[in-house]
């Protein structure tokens, strides 16, 4: 994929993408090694990584999930923008 035609919200959703299936793989993986340190040190890491993608991305166009939705607004904001199937995301 070429990431200089791709916008920044793009790239973003990508990135929570690639993130999103490195923590299902990893939690495969933890479930038969659960002892293995280096693994879970890995997890935590590209778990913070996402949940900061997540973050950045409700900030910049819309929150993904109910955890990144703005509470502080005097608007339920969640239910404003499209949804995916909205043709939103």
């Amino acid at each position: 994929m070429n990431y200089n035609s791709m916008s920044e919200r793009e790239c973003l959703m990508n990135d929570i993408n690639t993130l999103s299936f490195v923590m299902v793989e990893m939690t495969q993986y933890l479930d038969t090694h659960p002892h293995d340190k280096d693994a879970v040190n890995y997890f935590a890491h590209q778990t913070r990584k996402r949940n900061q993608a997540m973050r950045e991305y409700a900030v910049k166009f819309t929150p993904l999930t109910l955890d990144t939705a703005d509470t502080c607004g005097k608007e339920w904001s969640w239910a404003l923008d499209p949804m995916p199937w909205e043709g939103g995301c």
